[in-house]
């Protein structure tokens, strides 16, 4: 849908006064993100863009912990939805009216850090769409890993290379996930073992350890590039 790829355009003032990073190698056809960090917290802001077959478009503003900025989000309890807006025509300033709200929002919407490091600490696993306790399980295990990887001497390599890729709008994440993946033994090594045990399952394609773990080192290293530019 051609609409999506006017983001960097209709939300210019998300990106370039609030410091909102396009996530380039995250976006699918369906579905584009901005992410923000939220300052003195491990939370983000994540605003998504999704087409849906109908030629609908909806914007939805995500407030949660690292997390791959799409409908997985709605599978994780520790993050809190606020939809935007909808459309099922041919409004050409759809995407500017959701910047508008987006911004009328930020001040109450960052208040959520404090709800969601509450969940963080003692999950509800009330479900939002798919959420179920294997599912936040699993996801503890990778947020594990993550922890243990920014520990890794290779860690400050891996932020070179993702700001190279984001300031060139790359769109593949493909040379972090192969350097990630040469030092997973070494991650599996610092986790607990029921992490370790969970993650040697998920070496290889799909929801790779590697992979996934490349994703949340692009949403950190990209936010804090853009918060400073």
């Amino acid at each position: 849908m051609n609409k999506i790829k006017a983001i960097d355009k209709d939300f210019h003032i998300l990106i370039k006064d609030y410091q909102f990073a396009p996530a380039y190698p995250l976006w699918s056809k369906s579905i584009t993100s901005l992410c923000r960090s939220i300052e003195n917290s491990d939370c983000y802001c994540y605003i998504l863009v999704t087409a849906s077959k109908d030629d609908s478009l909806a914007v939805d503003m995500w407030i949660g912990p690292i997390n791959y900025p799409d409908s997985s989000l709605d599978s994780n309890c520790t993050a809190f939805k606020i939809p935007i807006g909808i459309t099922y025509g041919e409004d050409q300033h759809f995407l500017q009216k959701c910047q508008q709200r987006i911004i009328n929002l930020i001040p109450s919407a960052y208040s959520l850090k404090k709800s969601v490091h509450q969940e963080l600490l003692s999950p509800s696993l009330v479900a939002t769409s798919q959420t179920n306790e294997q599912r936040m399980e699993a996801y503890n295990h990778y947020l594990q890993a993550y922890t243990q990887l920014k520990k890794h001497p290779s860690f400050p390599s891996i932020g070179r290379k993702i700001i190279n890729i984001y300031t060139k709008k790359t769109r593949s994440l493909m040379t972090v996930s192969t350097e990630i993946k040469e030092i997973a033994p070494d991650i599996l090594k610092n986790v607990s073992p029921a992490s370790s045990a969970f993650l040697r399952n998920y070496l290889i394609p799909p929801f790779d350890l590697p992979s996934i773990l490349a994703e949340f080192s692009f949403i950190e290293f990209s936010t804090q590039y853009a918060a400073i530019q």
